[in-house]
């Protein structure tokens, strides 16, 4: 036993090395009595699917901390029925790693689970900070933690005295941060939404563990495909100019020389001072200056398009990079709290921001004997709105089971709902999304073409706007009354209908005042779908794959599908029902051989 407690008198910051199960087992009824363990692990690496576990630290309180040396045990089925038990509270930093590692280790934790860096993101309502754990154990036990072990070789033969007491304090200062975060989540009302991040914890780690399959094939075909289109959207643009692409462009000399012939779309000072020539004067040729002129010319649509493309494009090139060398899969990063919104992100690749195309979809598959479900919730943050504003128009929809984007189109061009036009639905889901968020009518031009291809002019735009506000009357009221506790009250707090808190340091803008309530409760809903699903879960035949804002993905042994997708189905109504009722919850669902809807 070794003890240290210069550092901090009210911690006890004894620790034990266990190198035997019959140490373990002199032990084990005192840590199945306890209300709550810090759980820690000291591994080889990061990388859950080729590196592994040496060390498992378990804190109670006033207790020596156990650190448990794996590779001197025998048997791991003790510590395998402990970590598993719902009387024990799991008290960590980062779970979702630990989680994993154990995972891979057959050494599964299971909940209730008290995570010290989710609840202090929860704390923080959506203000930036750092939240790792020597930070917060500075910040909130004043105590200077020393780190200088974390990267240090737990391969080796024989750990150092230093690295197991780094171990140790790790799981031990985990514990006493959870004693005072807890709290403060109870002081500030936000124990419902640390406790569904809690329980959300295996989801997201099964979504970074699993990853997703990218078909090599599919891709090469996808980027060709994208390729094309982008040297088509080129030729457009060069032709709507009268450009001769079969030269190079010579006509600014201060230019450097590009490998490209005509004119290099990259360049925005060459595409400037192309479009001036053709006599369209502009001042910047970003995306909402052309899109604001874009009826001026042929060649503006076209390089619209190019640059659609491009983005896209170099999304795809960027996937391969990502595969992992043992699975071949991509797993991503994942952040539980990512957005301030509550909503995940992820990154490496940010699978997130895959293009909603079939085109692309497609290039992710199943593999042979499974298929892909995928389910989202059918227009959930207007539903969020309806239950908000109670506005008659949308409650009445809903209850009805409208259509209702073709019921705005339809109400805002004075027309009968069955003679609306594909084109104007798209209209009419262009206005939905972007008014209730106070979309201006400037906005509401450019997000009509940038996203749904629709173009408007101005004055029509103006007209749509104010049509919009005079029909649906309660998302006006409910405007009208965000608008006099942000600019009169000064409020820089909002709730979701869960209770998750955003803050503002400075006083928001008005969309972003609108907007939190709503994609708050979604990401809401969304994870408590996923705590619903878990029981759903199986390694070898339901995997969880990823939660994109309203959409969840699992892939699914193939015989198991349709029975999976009504699970699915089901736990995410439930998630939504308590919130949302009366308004109805709607989920699609499909099942195919890749992530495309065909």
């Amino acid at each position: 036993m070794y003890n240290d407690t210069d550092e901090s008198s009210a911690l006890n910051l004894d620790w034990i090395y266990i190198t035997s199960n019959a140490q373990f087992a002199h032990y084990q009824h005192r840590l199945t009595e306890s209300p709550a363990l810090g759980v820690d692990v000291e591994t080889t690496g990061l990388d859950p699917k080729s590196d592994r576990i040496r060390l498992v630290q378990l804190a109670t309180p006033n207790q020596p901390t156990l650190v448990i040396d794996l590779w001197q045990m025998t048997n791991w089925k003790p510590l395998a029925d402990l970590l598993i038990l719902p009387s024990i509270i799991k008290v960590g930093h980062n779970l979702k790693f630990d989680w994993q590692m154990l995972k891979v280790a057959n050494l599964p934790l299971a909940r209730p689970f008290f995570d010290t860096q989710l609840a202090y993101q929860a704390l923080r309502k959506g203000i930036p900070d750092k939240s790792d754990l020597g930070y917060l154990v500075k910040r909130l036990l004043k105590v200077n933690l020393d780190k200088s072990q974390q990267c240090s070789n737990f391969s080796q033969p024989q750990l150092s005295l230093e690295q197991l007491q780094y171990a140790a304090w790790d799981a031990a200062y985990s514990l006493a941060l959870s004693e005072v975060l807890r709290e403060r989540l109870g002081h500030a009302r936000l124990w419902a939404i640390a406790q569904l991040e809690f329980d959300c914890i295996p989801a997201t780690a099964s979504m970074e563990l699993n990853g997703m399959y990218l078909d090599p094939t599919r891709w090469q075909n996808a980027c060709t495909t994208l390729e094309k289109q982008k040297q088509e959207a080129s030729n457009k643009f060069h032709s709507s100019l009268l450009i001769d692409r079969s030269v190079q462009m010579t006509l600014w000399p201060e230019q450097k020389p590009t490998l490209q012939y005509g004119i290099n779309l990259n360049s925005s000072q060459q595409v400037q001072r192309a479009l001036a020539r053709a006599g369209l004067e502009l001042k910047s040729t970003d995306q909402r200056s052309i899109i604001k002129v874009v009826e001026r010319h042929p060649a503006l649509p076209a390089l619209l398009e190019w640059r659609r493309v491009s983005k896209v494009l170099d999304i795809l090139n960027g996937l391969p990079k990502h595969r992992h060398r043992l699975t071949q899969r991509l797993h991503p990063q994942i952040f539980q709290m990512g957005a301030r919104s509550g909503r995940f992100s992820c990154r490496n690749p940010a699978l997130q921001t895959i293009p909603h195309q079939d085109l692309i979809r497609r290039c992710f598959t199943a593999p042979d004997g499974f298929v892909l479900i995928k389910a989202d919730y059918s227009q959930i943050e207007l539903r969020i709105i309806a239950k908000i504003t109670k506005d008659p128009l949308l409650v009445k929809a809903y209850r009805t089971a409208q259509d209702v984007h073709r019921l705005t189109a339809a109400l805002l061009m004075d027309k009968s709902v069955s003679l609306v036009t594909e084109e104007e639905r798209r209209l009419g889901k262009a206005i939905n999304f972007g008014l209730i968020y106070g979309m201006s009518a400037v906005r509401l031009q450019i997000e009509a073409q940038l996203k749904y291809g629709i173009i408007l002019t101005k004055a029509q735009a103006l007209h749509l706007h104010k049509r919009y506000f005079k029909l649906f009357k309660g998302v006006r009221l409910w405007h009208q009354r965000l608008k006099r506790r942000l600019y009169t009250d000064r409020v820089k707090h909002a709730p979701t209908l869960l209770g998750r808190v955003r803050r503002w340091q400075e006083q928001p803008k008005f969309n972003e005042w609108l907007n939190f309530p709503v994609q708050g409760t979604s990401a809401d809903i969304t994870k408590q779908a996923l705590v619903n699903l878990l029981p759903c879960l199986n390694p070898d035949r339901v995997k969880l794959l990823i939660a994109v804002h309203d959409e969840i993905v699992l892939e699914v042994r193939s015989d198991l599908a349709d029975t999976v997708a009504r699970q699915l189905q089901q736990a995410m109504i439930d998630a939504a029902v308590p919130l949302l009722s009366p308004i109805p919850v709607v989920v699609d669902v499909s099942i195919n051989s890749s992530w495309a809807v065909q």
